[in-house]
């Protein structure tokens, strides 16, 4: 049977993972997408401060949560007690499981990094000290866009370890 720790530490591990990746969205950025009374230097530094701690802290989080899976899947095949087909089908769900939280990563730099390199050079344009540009309804239109596809990205980043979650659990 899996080490019961291990198993403890992957799931906890996994809602690490998914409540970082929902934190980082949404729920934050909601007032301020709806709000159209905000400038879009205000939106652009709002999205930052949502931005930045999602870059620092999902990866690590997605890389722990795969090796933690990785690590119960070794567990669950050196476990001969176990027939050998339940054996193999619960490590190759954890398998699937880890590099489905580990593929936040590569979905990230596929999809929204992009968008985040547009977001960013347009808040630095509008906060260079020299050269300051205006903004328009236009830029600022695109901007809310830019940031509401941004959200719709994140929930299918979710998608990835909650996939891997409910692997975990059904091993």
């Amino acid at each position: 049977m899996t080490n019961n720790f291990s198993k403890v530490l992957l799931e906890l591990s996994v809602l690490d993972l998914l409540s970082s990746l929902g934190s980082f969205s949404r729920c934050q950025m909601f007032p301020f997408v709806e709000d159209n009374t905000r400038s879009e230097t205000d939106l652009l530094s709002l999205w930052k401060t949502v931005y930045f701690p999602g870059f620092y802290i999902s990866p690590p989080l997605a890389v722990g949560s795969a090796l933690c899976s990785f690590v119960n899947a070794y567990i669950t095949l050196s476990d001969t007690t176990l027939e050998p087909l339940v054996q193999h089908t619960k490590a190759m769900r954890l398998f699937v499981a880890g590099s489905l939280m580990l593929g936040v990563v590569p979905y990230t730099i596929a999809l929204v990094a992009t968008i985040n390199r547009k977001m960013m050079k347009r808040h630095s344009e509008l906060t260079a000290k020299s050269g300051k540009k205006e903004e328009t309804t236009a830029t600022a239109a695109e901007t809310k866009r830019l940031v509401k596809k941004w959200e719709v990205l994140n929930y299918g980043r979710m998608l990835l370890p909650l996939t891997g979650a409910i692997l975990t659990w059904r091993a």
